[in-house]
């Protein structure tokens, strides 16, 4: 077996060579057709059903962060003075978190974070959070294992 194809699909970078997390707030529907269409489903659920998602979460693996992490958004941890002048919602987004802490010994709260960086715009957790409105929004992280035969027998997966 190669492990081209099991690069690519482990890999952010489409094959046009895009930061496929880098193209949530504007996908485009021919260079980043599943983004485009999942944010469109979305969309539409809040949009037009009146029934936006309840959580969304983006899986990543990680290579220099150990257990499993949440990357989320808050208004307060926000780099734009509009998100500041909102009103923080920390019951909403907290929440996600301390259940995983309460269910999963690998869950390290103390590495989350909540911050909206202004490089972080369009990325997945931000553009769904701030166009949407879904408050329970983040970005999972889980260390990858350093060798691929720990990956192949499924030990710490």
């Amino acid at each position: 077996m190669s492990a081209k194809p099991l690069m690519i699909v482990s890999n952010r970078y489409g094959l046009t060579n895009e930061d496929l997390n880098r193209r949530w707030s504007n996908p485009n529907q021919v260079l980043h057709p599943v983004i485009y269409h999942t944010k469109g489903l979305m969309e539409y659920c809040t949009r037009v059903l009146q029934r936006p998602p309840h959580v969304f979460v983006d899986y990543h693996g990680h290579s220099r962060r150990k257990n499993v992490f949440l990357f989320g958004c808050s208004t307060s941890g926000s780099w734009s003075a509009a998100d500041k002048s909102k009103l923080d919602k920390p019951l909403m987004y907290l929440m996600l978190p301390h259940l995983m802490q309460k269910f999963s010994p690998a869950f390290a709260l103390p590495l989350c974070s909540f911050k909206v960086e202004r490089n972080k715009e369009s990325t997945a957790r931000v553009a769904i959070w701030r166009q949407l409105g879904v408050w329970r929004c983040g970005r999972c992280g889980r260390a990858i294992p350093d060798r691929w035969e720990t990956l192949s027998s499924g030990a710490e997966w």
